[in-house]
């Protein structure tokens, strides 16, 4: 058991944040954001420092979380959380099990590797509103807009902003011309839509599609990070997921449809790398 211990400003104890958007409107058990005020490791080996953090989340215990999680690794995706089954108790009072989990965030040692200076985390957020910093792109409107993981919206700057928007729009423009292999990680966005085919996702709006960037060069590329928010799965069979076909909240109908074949490659490529085994790993 893990015991952050009384709460003192920058020394023990936590402060809660309930996380979620329709989710916290469909159930009466809250999930919650977790940051501790000195960093630790809550999952196995709690003395293991490589793994310590601030921020942790505490999700509902659905087997589809945990199917969906695996898929990460399953797919060689950048980064997976590591996650555990818990009881979580809050000032003597049991709040019940959850699937304690760590979050999507910048952590060199443990988590998403982005540079400290220059690196960026966003995500395409269906829930922009929430945030107090997002930006748009020119090319490609729809219900969504860019939030920031890394750097903070408290944090980010307006170069900063104006860069990453700017390399988007780039990416974004690439696209009919079939240049987009200079500003994409083609494999890492074929793997993450295969993922959610296989998956059944219905969610093609809310999927949380996270991107990272490494730093602030051209030299890197734009890649699609950690596959996350599995409540809609299992909900599509015999069909794409609708984030496969849609034009309004992903960009894989227009990377199939480019005159550049480097995407349908990918993503082929991908299917013929993990079909043999899905099942099994999965099971």
């Amino acid at each position: 058991a893990y015991d952050s211990g009384e709460y003192s400003e920058k020394k023990s104890g936590l402060t809660l944040k309930v996380r979620g958007n329709t989710s916290v409107t469909f159930n009466d058990k809250a999930q919650y954001k977790i940051k501790l005020q000195k960093k630790a490791n809550l999952i196995g080996d709690y003395s293991d420092a490589h793994y310590n953090d601030k921020n942790w989340v505490l999700l509902y215990t659905k087997f589809q979380t945990i199917i969906g999680n695996k898929m990460n690794s399953i797919f060689g995706i950048e980064y997976t959380p590591r996650q555990q089954l818990c009881n979580f108790i809050l000032n003597d009072s049991l709040l019940g099990s959850y699937l304690l989990s760590e979050s999507v965030e910048r952590n060199t040692d443990c988590r998403l590797n982005v540079d400290k200076d220059s690196g960026y985390i966003v995500e395409r957020d269906a829930y922009w509103w929430n945030e107090p910093v997002y930006f748009n792109t020119d090319f490609f409107h729809s219900p969504c807009a860019f939030t920031f993981k890394y750097p903070d919206s408290d944090d980010v700057t307006d170069s900063q902003i104006d860069y990453i928007r700017d390399f988007i729009n780039r990416f974004e423009a690439s696209i009919d011309d079939g240049t987009y292999e200079k500003y994409i990680d083609v494999n890492s966005f074929a793997a993450w839509l295969l993922a959610h085919d296989l998956l059944g996702t219905k969610d093609s709006g809310g999927s949380n599609m996270y991107f990272t960037k490494r730093d602030s060069s051209d030299h890197t590329k734009l890649k699609m990070s950690t596959l996350w928010d599995f409540d809609s799965i299992f909900e599509v069979s015999e069909d794409w997921s609708p984030v496969h076909k849609s034009y309004l909240t992903g960009y894989f109908a227009l990377l199939f449809n480019s005159p550049n074949p480097a995407f349908k490659k990918a993503f082929v490529d991908s299917w013929k790398g993990i079909s043999p085994k899905v099942h099994d790993d999965v099971m």
